[in-house]
């Protein structure tokens, strides 16, 4: 049998009830006790490296996370970190840069209902996230859940109560698990100049989501020193205020500061792609950068990762273009 990790951070699937609701009090043994079967499929070990709700998870600690994969990787076959739902696809999308180079399956999953209750469908997702580890063909990071095998950069949790609650964004999921056959639809192959094994982050990045009616003064001064890159979800497939509340003036207040402008949809799926509209062209002339078809998620542990490699904005953007690890899709 193949020998993999348990990493467990806490979330819902080690949530039991306490006086103010649900919280993570499980550890790896007990989480596992729930699924005795899934000894039949691979030698566990188990290593906690946090027991927090996840929405809770600041990039702090995705980078313990990387560093624990990268000390154990080398001694399993696999890994599996047992993650909260909310912000998972966060979490999978920055571990995916931090852990390029790595050459066996980390694999993330968890519940939207506490393993400890018989309705749960953590024991579903845990044995099928263990298949996975176990399967020498991948290497890379994957969410697994409901049965599906999810590019960790490419996913996004789109429903807050259904057992389905992930998809893939902007292109096939990269398999499915039907009890315990790995069927695969999909492979990605990293790019040659990505740099592995980087395991660092630089959080002065802001995600803003545009709405009617905002004001683009909102962003005082502290802006250019607080962040180094602010990400905007525009509407619909790139488009920004350019009349009343208009964008551009403070687009190019932001480059003369040597604050890079990312530009995204809000929509979950579909490109931005801001050549289309004025709305769009003129933002792009002042200096802002289209996102294309990533998601939010990889967007933002992205540009992180890369502002934790080089500050020179001319640098910043053309790794910014380079597709690392398949996040922009297929």
């Amino acid at each position: 049998m193949k020998k993999i990790l348990l990493l467990t951070t806490g979330g819902t699937i080690a949530c039991t009830q306490s006086g103010d609701g649900y919280c993570p009090t499980l550890d790896g043994d007990a989480i596992l006790s729930y699924v005795p079967q899934v000894r039949e499929v691979a030698q566990l070990d188990t290593a906690e490296v946090l027991n927090v709700d996840s929405s809770n998870m600041q990039p702090d600690d995705w980078i313990l996370i990387a560093k624990a994969i990268r000390q154990h990787i080398e001694s399993y076959d696999g890994i599996v970190v047992l993650h909260g739902t909310d912000t998972m696809a966060y979490t999978s999308s920055a571990l995916s840069f931090m852990t390029l180079g790595v050459k066996k399956p980390v694999v993330l999953t968890g519940a939207q209902i506490p393993i400890s209750q018989e309705n749960s469908d953590g024991r579903r997702n845990l044995f099928d996230a263990v298949c996975v580890a176990s399967n020498s063909g991948l290497k890379g990071v994957f969410v697994v859940f409901h049965g599906k095998i999810m590019s960790g950069c490419c996913t996004s949790k789109c429903d807050t109560t259904d057992m389905d609650a992930f998809r893939s964004i902007n292109c096939m999921d990269v398999g499915t698990v039907q009890e315990k056959q790995i069927i695969l639809h999909r492979f990605f192959t990293a790019g040659r100049n990505a740099p592995e094994w980087h395991i660092a982050l630089d959080d002065r990045v802001l995600l803003w989501k545009l709405a009617p009616g905002i004001s683009p003064e909102i962003f005082d001064q502290k802006i250019s020193e607080n962040y180094k890159a602010i990400i905007l979800e525009a509407f619909g497939i790139g488009g920004l205020p350019m009349l009343k509340n208009s964008f551009l003036p403070k687009i190019l207040e932001w480059r003369e500061k040597n604050i890079l402008t990312v530009v995204t949809t809000q929509c979950y799926y579909g490109r931005c792609d801001m050549s289309i509209y004025e709305t769009g062209r003129l933002a792009l002339n002042k200096g802002a950068i289209c996102a294309g078809n990533m998601t939010r998620e990889a967007i933002l542990a992205k540009l992180m990762w890369l502002l934790s490699i080089t500050q020179d904005p001319k640098e910043l953007i053309e790794m910014l273009k380079e597709n690392y690890c398949g996040e922009f899709g297929c």
